[in-house]
């Protein structure tokens, strides 16, 4: 029973924390290089409900089902040296994991303030032009600032994450753009209450194609695959991973020169140990300054 519920509750830490709350979740234009000097305060309010929850071997466990409300706040600056175009961020979810139960079992859930991220980016090159390149890297640390216990539902990880990132934008011209990362993610090894818990590396690929119907307002649409993960406590296999593959849907527009709009719905395709989502909603508001 107790082996059970830490598989249990470590399931719901990787796919509520993690996967909602990443400040390496690629959006759309996400990669363009904002003028020198220019500060984006970033506010967003996510929604993920799922009904289903499939073991390590895609197999479904009945009465299951997942809901999570979260706010994350971001800040990035961008700035110019010595002919380097960078930027550096700061980013901290918040939220409540409202349901959590896999196979009919509740649990305990540890809501409130999750992991703080920082990070840093450089630019390769990068160009706003109709056929346009745009390439940077990004790296990443978590922190794990959020309450953590391995037998609660947590907004917190309890490990340091490493994660770099490289981000690719082209122009296509006619209004159409190709936005693509990649990125793989190291979390330390930790124990909480006397269990060990380890993580195999995880990767992200991330692929969108775009359309611009006017210089502010565009429509894009693409997949997120996430792979690797496996989680061990205490040397056994959690059953846990971060696979998932999922579609997604996004519309922006700026309301104002410096203030843009941006909602994503998305849903996953099939997912192997771990919730399978049927919406994934979000709703990102930025100011620029």
């Amino acid at each position: 029973m107790k082996v059970t519920m830490l598989r249990t509750a470590v399931s719901l830490t990787l796919v509520l924390a993690s996967k909602y709350a990443a400040a390496f979740d690629l959006s759309p234009g996400d990669y363009v290089h904002l003028p020198e000097g220019t500060l984006a305060w970033v506010h967003y309010a996510n929604y993920a409900t799922g009904s289903q929850f499939k073991d390590k071997d895609g197999n479904k466990i009945a009465d299951s089902s997942d809901r999570l409300v979260l706010g994350i706040e971001r800040a990035v600056y961008y700035g110019h040296t010595n002919g380097l175009d960078w930027a550096v961020q700061a980013c901290l979810p918040f939220g409540k994991i409202s349901d959590a139960k896999i196979g009919g079992n509740d649990l305990s859930r540890n809501n409130g303030i999750g992991d703080l991220t920082l990070g840093g980016a450089v630019w390769a090159m990068h160009s706003t032009e109709p056929t346009g390149t745009t390439l940077g890297f990004t790296s990443f640390i978590t922190l794990p600032t959020g309450a953590y216990h391995p037998l609660e539902a947590s907004l917190g990880s309890g490990a340091v994450t490493l994660t770099q990132q490289i981000g690719f934008s082209q122009g296509l011209g006619r209004g159409f753009r190709l936005d693509t990362s990649a990125d793989v993610n190291f979390s330390f090894d930790h124990t909480n209450d006397g269990i060990k818990v380890s993580h195999d590396s995880s990767y992200q690929a991330q692929l969108y194609l775009g359309y611009n119907f006017t210089p502010a307002t565009a429509l894009s649409f693409g997949y997120s695959g996430t792979f690797g993960g496996k989680t061990t406590l205490n040397g056994i296999d959690s059953g846990t991973r971060t696979r998932e593959d999922q579609l997604r849907i996004f519309a922006s527009t700026f309301l104002a020169p410096t203030v843009q709009i941006q909602g994503m719905v998305g849903t996953d395709l099939d997912v192997r140990g771990g919730f399978q989502q049927d919406l994934v909603f979000q709703l990102r508001i930025a100011t620029l300054f």
